[in-house]
């Protein structure tokens, strides 16, 4: 398995094990709010709040050499908006650049 495929799945695992009521997808396949054609998603997580409000994570995994720079930031911004998400978590196995972390801000 490719190392950027293991990371995902990792990434999947760690999510579930935090909150096992919780749908976790790992490689989801999900139409995209704009075009409603199927978009792949890394890992798209279904929960509940308090056992009791929806919620959905987007989450995106980057498995780079180098850090994430402030375009990948915005590219996960749209990336958000056209999953219907009303939440996103980005991981990156290199980090982030110091603008990338303002832009996050």
């Amino acid at each position: 398995m490719a190392e950027w495929k293991e990371y995902e799945v990792a990434v999947g695992k760690f999510i579930a094990a935090l909150d096992p009521k919780s749908k976790v997808i790992c490689n989801a396949f999900l139409p995209d709010k704009h075009t409603k054609k199927p978009r792949q998603r890394d890992v798209f997580i279904e929960a509940k709040f308090a056992n009791f409000f929806p919620i959905t994570f987007l989450v995106s995994c980057k498995r780079y050499k180098r850090k994430l720079n402030e375009q990948d930031i915005d590219a996960f911004a749209g990336e958000l908006d056209s999953s219907g998400a009303r939440n996103g978590v980005i991981y990156s196995y290199s980090g982030f650049t110091e603008n990338a972390i303002k832009k996050c801000e």
